[in-house]
């Protein structure tokens, strides 16, 4: 299935965290370019969210999830959000927090073997290392 902003009818992830709260998951692979295009797609992502959270689909769909406390986490993946996201994201958690929810940033950075190798050879250091 589809994951991503772009696709605001989808629920990403669903994640029941330690302390029994849940956090709703959006993902954005692609870098974020400061345009309202992407901001559009983000509002209609976290209204879709919050439609789904307060109006009892995540209670019929996750019945083990209902009353738990709820809030919202977007991915970004190999992409650090730039300022006029930052900026929308403050106002929407304003509005957020009007019905008891609120939306925070991750930065997931993937770093591979092959990535690893090259920033070394960059750096002039071999791969390998006998100690």
């Amino acid at each position: 299935m589809p994951e991503g902003v772009q696709y605001p009818d989808i629920i990403d992830k669903v994640i029941q965290d330690k302390d029994g709260s849940v956090q709703l998951v959006m993902r954005e692979d692609r870098p974020w370019d400061g345009s309202e295009q992407r901001i559009s797609e983000l509002r209609k992502k976290i209204n879709n969210y919050a439609t789904f959270a307060r109006q009892g689909q995540l209670a019929t769909d996750y019945p083990d999830l209902a009353g738990k406390p709820v809030s919202f986490q977007l991915w970004c993946i190999q992409h650090r959000p730039d300022t006029n996201l930052m900026g929308f994201l403050d106002r929407a958690n304003a509005q957020l927090a009007q019905h008891a929810l609120r939306i925070s940033v991750r930065v997931i950075e993937v770093v591979t073997p092959e990535m690893q190798r090259r920033e070394r050879q960059r750096k002039g250091n071999p791969w390998w290392k006998i100690w």
